[in-house]
């Protein structure tokens, strides 16, 4: 929204992570029980009255905004300027859509690619091999900090790193449903699942499927996203499209994150930054 709320004072602003997390575990059980939902927040007696703190700083800075645009002043852009540009050029979209959008692009992304940020350290500080092969890569590519997108996004090594956490830790713990088609599902091991039957699998067990990833598939290690020495570039390819397919970090097709690629934008850039001008360690 243009200014900062106050995360990087070291404090929960508005309690926001608290109601994410609480959020999340709601979420989890009610994905899986819709019927649950009705019960209680679509019940008129459950349902909350008063917008939380969080809310009212977003909605009054949508509406200082909105009254004072200023588009042609912005050096950058933040993601509010481009919903207030797409209000006046889209009567479609209108004020509450610019405050929903807002919004959720704080929660969605802010705390999710910070959550998986935090792995991404984790595993560099506890793989120091990996980091120091990382920095090695950074050093070649002969990279300014802070870096620009454009300087890291083909690096192989940095990639994997970040595919490796993202593919480790699964924000969604909960199972992601469809629903099977007229004719029903016929597994490989010969079950069969009639039609119109909601299944599914947390992304987190599919991201650690052995059949695609290997039998190491447990392990953190950066280097299964690029060409082996020993294989072939066409091998490298279709093994390479098999785990790009598979992988559920961020949902496949239709229901894919509509921030992935914002998200990925930040996680190359953030990492390479840090990794060229720190080392990490782990404590104790």
């Amino acid at each position: 929204m243009g200014e900062p709320l106050g995360f990087l004072e070291g404090r929960d602003a508005y309690s926001l992570i608290k109601t994410v997390k609480a959020f999340g575990a709601y979420t989890g059980v009610v994905s899986q029980m819709p019927w649950l939902h009705r019960i209680f927040q679509d019940n008129p007696l459950m349902r909350k009255t008063k917008p939380s703190p969080f809310m009212k700083v977003v909605r009054r800075t949508v509406e200082s905004r909105l009254e004072k645009p200023d588009l042609e002043g912005q050096v950058r852009p933040d993601l509010l300027a481009h919903f207030i540009a797409t209000h006046q050029d889209h009567s479609d979209m209108d004020r509450r859509q610019v405050l929903i959008s807002t919004s959720g692009n704080l929660i969605a992304g802010g705390l999710s690619p910070g959550k998986t940020f935090n792995e991404i350290c984790y595993f560099l500080a506890t793989n120091l091999p990996a980091q120091d092969r990382l920095l090695h890569e950074l050093k070649e590519a002969r990279c300014t900090y802070p870096t620009s997108y454009e300087e890291v996004r083909h690096l192989g090594y940095l990639e994997g790193t970040i595919k490796e956490a993202l593919r480790l830790h699964s924000s969604t713990s909960f199972n992601l449903q469809r629903v099977t088609g007229p004719h029903g599902l016929d597994l490989p091991n010969g079950v069969y699942i009639p039609p119109r039957t909601n299944i599914g699998s947390p992304a987190g067990a599919i991201n650690q499927d052995p059949r695609v990833f290997g039998a190491d598939a447990e392990a953190y290690k950066p280097e299964r996203w690029m060409q082996a020495k020993d294989e072939s570039f066409e091998k490298y390819i279709e093994r390479r499209k098999v785990m790009e397919r598979t992988e559920l970090s961020f949902g496949q097709g239709s229901r894919t994150c509509i921030g992935k690629t914002i998200a990925l934008m930040e996680m190359f850039k953030a990492v390479a930054t840090l990794v060229g001008q720190f080392r990490f360690e782990p404590v104790d």
